[in-house]
């Protein structure tokens, strides 16, 4: 099924999700293969997906393109291979496609509805218990 998108409707659709996100200093390799975090729920409406995280409470509306956008997540698809996708179905260049796509992804990954492909858990897991492990309280010993 072929998606009929209009260049220009493409490109303001990806940077209204970037602005409703909020910004983000975060860059990803274009070969960089994500996957859904495994506490997102996801709800298909007739507007597109709208995502849950229950341990945030957050609730993520995704539009035509952040639909296309999150099933190409879950279909395995590197970021390269979903901005073409999109830049082929439209008349966005592609380069602009995946600059706006990786902003967007990053976004998806701040707010925890995102996790690296081939690990478990967020790459931040990791520094999170290292810092509870160094400065874990430990009982005062009593001089004697």
């Amino acid at each position: 099924m072929g998606l009929e998108f209009v260049d220009s409707v493409v490109a303001e659709q990806l940077r209204r999700l970037l602005r409703h996100q909020g910004a983000c200093s975060m860059s990803l390799a274009a070969e960089s293969v994500m996957k859904p975090s495994a506490l997102v729920k996801e709800c298909d409406t007739q507007d597109g997906i709208v995502l849950l995280h229950p341990k945030t409470g957050m609730m993520f509306p995704l539009d035509a393109v952040g639909t296309v956008v999150w099933k190409g997540i879950k279909d395995g698809l590197s970021l390269q291979q979903i901005a073409q996708q999109i830049a082929t179905n439209s008349n966005v260049l592609q380069e602009q496609v995946r600059t706006d796509l990786e902003e967007y992804v990053a976004q998806l990954r701040d707010a925890q509805l995102l996790d690296s492909a081939g690990s478990g858990e967020s790459k931040t897991h990791w520094l999170r218990t290292l810092l509870k492990k160094l400065f874990r309280r430990r009982p005062s010993q009593a001089v004697a």
